[in-house]
């Protein structure tokens, strides 16, 4: 440890140098720094403040932690109220609604809008890019062009909305409600649906390619020549669904996992345990002329209940009219042999 040195007294210091005492603030400073490194206990002293110093600054900012959240939580309130005030307005109105600009400004901020109420507002061709729209309500609304790409949507209400040629490419709509919804050539390529409800939804020429359907309920939906391509179908419920021309090469069919967090509530309580989803894919009652399960891992279970039902014989005599739209047969992976009553109904499916 190095001995601190001395500074020299003042008259010593400035010895007769212009502008001397300008040179006075240094050899302050220098005494300062000396007696500093001289003496611990000032040192001890000057660190024991700084220390206190921050501490009570740590203290003073958890406490008012609280107060600058509710703070936040209230303008963030007052806002979406403001925005959805300014939605209902233009309800009546054809055109873009007013609040699209605003929108895509605070979205363009990374702002939360989760929760953003805006039913039945005109948001079409809206840039609404990895938006953070959770539990928003978009009940009514138009938001067919609409970009979606990355978005948040999860457990938002999208219901009985025109969603037609929207990009959802990778965005996360887990238990979200879709139902009865316009999704016509929407595109959902590597989307995350699981839980979500797309029942009686309209999903005819959608690209569901690569999606996770986990779960998900397509009941008396018309998926007519959707594209179903690698997609996640564990646990799907198609039952009473249009699925013909349907495109499923590649999914992956199967039983899906018990909801945990459900079963685990439920354990801690005592209650009963079992699965509260459908674990298996349920095509009860569901169309599937046309539709191409080849190279997938379609079971005979999964098929049990579909519909092979037949119009009128087209120009080409291996063809089928439906809806004045000519369909092949089914086409299944090389594993299984199927066969067909007159009535549509299975008559028998075995594993090869």
């Amino acid at each position: 440890m190095t001995t601190p040195i001395k500074p020299p007294p003042w008259n010593k210091f400035y010895q007769d140098k212009p502008y001397r005492y300008l040179l006075f603030f240094e050899w302050a400073a220098e005494w300062i720094l000396y007696f500093f490194e001289r003496f611990a206990s000032i040192k001890l002293i000057v660190n024991g403040v700084v220390a206190i110093s921050i501490l009570v600054g740590i203290i003073l900012f958890y406490l008012d932690l609280n107060d600058r959240k509710m703070e936040r939580a209230a303008r963030r309130a007052t806002m979406l109220g403001t925005i959805a005030q300014v939605a209902a307005l233009d309800k009546s109105s054809k055109e873009q609604s007013r609040v699209v600009p605003i929108v895509e400004t605070l979205v363009k901020q990374k702002m939360d809008l989760s929760s953003l109420p805006l039913p039945g507002a005109n948001l079409r061709k809206a840039e609404l890019k990895e938006a953070k729209l959770n539990k928003a309500n978009f009940r009514y609304s138009d938001l067919g062009w609409a970009n979606l790409q990355g978005a948040n949507l999860s457990e938002a209400i999208i219901s009985e909305a025109d969603l037609s040629s929207t990009n959802f490419f990778k965005a996360k709509l887990h238990k979200t409600s879709l139902v009865q919804s316009n999704l016509y050539l929407a595109n959902f390529e590597k989307a995350e649906l699981q839980d979500a409800s797309l029942s009686e939804a309209r999903l005819i020429g959608t690209n569901l390619q690569k999606t996770n359907l986990d779960s998900a309920s397509f009941w008396n939906a018309d998926l007519t020549d959707a594209k179903l391509i690698g997609a996640n179908l564990k646990g799907t419920y198609f039952a009473n669904a249009n699925l013909n021309g349907a495109n499923f090469q590649n999914a992956t069919f199967g039983k899906a996992k018990p909801d945990e967090e459900y079963i685990e509530s439920l354990r801690i309580s005592g209650g009963d345990t079992s699965p509260v989803k459908p674990t298996s894919v349920n095509m009860s009652g569901a169309y599937i002329l046309g539709a191409d399960f080849s190279k997938t891992n379609l079971t005979c279970d999964v098929l049990k209940g579909a519909l092979n039902k037949k119009g009128p014989h087209s120009k080409n005599p291996k063809y089928f009219t439906v809806k004045d739209k000519d369909y092949p047969p089914p086409r299944f992976p090389k594993h299984l042999k199927v066969k067909w009553n007159k009535d549509g109904t299975l008559k028998s499916c075995n594993k090869i």
